[in-house]
């Protein structure tokens, strides 16, 4: 039975491999790079430092809160 399903596996493997298609009609990603504007510098800047810094703060938090039921559990 587990031959059976490997072998299936690998022809389903097989078969989307075959079959994949790549676009020829369209032109080829070229990326711009981004320019210094004020709503860029927020958004991929900024935002990210701000949420790193919230999550640590969170987790902080968390970890205080569970040192301290540990505490009230042990008194």
């Amino acid at each position: 039975m587990k031959k059976i399903l490997l072998n299936i596996g690998f022809v389903f493997l097989l078969v989307q491999t075959a079959f994949a298609q790549t676009p020829e009609h369209y032109p080829p990603n070229e990326p711009e790079p981004i320019d210094f504007s004020l709503q860029n510098i927020v958004l991929y800047i900024i935002l990210p430092l701000v949420l790193i810094v919230a999550y640590f703060l969170y987790r902080k938090k968390k970890l205080k809160d569970a040192k301290k039921k540990e505490e009230e559990k042990k008194s």
